[in-house]
């Protein structure tokens, strides 16, 4: 499964941004949670996404989800204070997909 993570910057924070997200990559690869990898972080290109920048990481099992949220590392609270930093307030957004074969489809019952 992919969580895939996306935010707006702050006007102006671009350059900035991606010279601290390329610092502190290994930082975030090397204390991802158990069961955790980081894909990648990627900005949009040529304004064709309503984020700017999205950041990628794989899990396998549900409760690894478990695990990103008892994680405790001061440093990566340190890494994600800072990043707030370059962050519109309330544009951060999080999505959960599954691989197509693994893809449970929603069940819903039909309307009366």
């Amino acid at each position: 499964m992919l969580y895939i993570w996306t935010a707006k910057l702050k006007e102006g924070k671009e350059k900035e941004y991606k010279a601290w997200s390329m610092k502190n990559m290994a930082e975030y690869r090397k204390r991802a949670p158990a069961g955790w990898k980081l894909v990648g972080a990627y900005g949009t290109t040529m304004a064709l996404a309503k984020f700017d920048v999205a950041w990628i990481w794989q899990f396998r099992r549900w409760k690894d989800v478990d695990t990103f949220f008892d994680l405790e590392d001061k440093i990566l609270d340190r890494l994600m204070d800072e990043e707030s930093k370059f962050l519109l307030p309330g544009t951060t957004r999080g999505v959960v997909i599954r691989e197509m074969e693994d893809w449970l489809m929603p069940i819903t019952k039909p309307k009366k």
